[in-house]
């Protein structure tokens, strides 16, 4: 198993076990050129799905999260591991959203609670955080930390490797990365279940 890697790299690695060079710049160029992926991205989504709308002979259009995902994936194959982790935790949070938005639909609140609520948790991304946690388990009633312990405690560890990378300069070695893909896709999967579950 690979041991997890943080911090500056080691002074004796050789150059191939080293992390790539010079396909990052400084966090302002790295943040505006993802969101002008990212807003390309979700562009391209909307297109897509109002094409589908007037041609059903279409393949039907993956939630936007599987593209993000996919793209996780691609850095992942590009030994880019590092922008695989984030990417692989920004699919996660755009499936949460999208988790949370079906469940407050399906709940009849006034405009005024549902401002408020939206209001709470307009900067919780991550079900890390105990109040948007709360709010899903009351919602869904599923108990996501109890009753998925490995999904749970993998999810954690690539979210907080998200935040090492982005904010202190970390880097991920690449069992990381793909546990980091991995558990997207788990986590991904068990939304839909939940949703499949609410919806019926």
């Amino acid at each position: 198993m690979a041991t997890e890697q943080q911090g500056p790299p080691d002074p004796e690695a050789r150059p191939e076990d080293l992390p790539p060079t010079g396909w990052m710049q400084g966090p302002e160029f790295f943040g505006s050129v993802f969101r002008k992926h990212h807003e390309d991205q979700l562009r391209g989504y909307m297109t897509a799905v109002t094409r589908q709308l007037y041609q059903t002979w279409q393949d039907p259009v993956l939630p936007y999260h599987y593209g993000v995902l996919a793209s996780a994936r691609d850095f992942l194959d590009a030994d880019k591991d590092d922008v695989a982790v984030i990417m692989a935790q920004t699919a996660c949070e755009i499936a949460t959203d999208d988790i949370m938005t079906v469940l407050l639909r399906r709940q009849d609140l006034s405009d005024g609670i549902r401002a408020w609520v939206n209001d709470q948790i307009e900067r919780s991304t991550t079900l890390k955080d105990d109040r948007l946690y709360k709010l899903y388990r009351a919602l869904s009633g599923d108990e996501l930390r109890k009753d998925q312990t490995a999904l749970w405690e993998a999810y954690k560890r690539r979210a907080e490797l998200r935040n090492a990378i982005v904010h202190t300069g970390a880097h991920a070695v690449k069992a990381q990365a793909v546990e980091a893909c991995d558990t997207a896709l788990d986590l991904i999967h068990h939304f839909e279940a939940v949703h499949a579950r609410v919806v019926k």
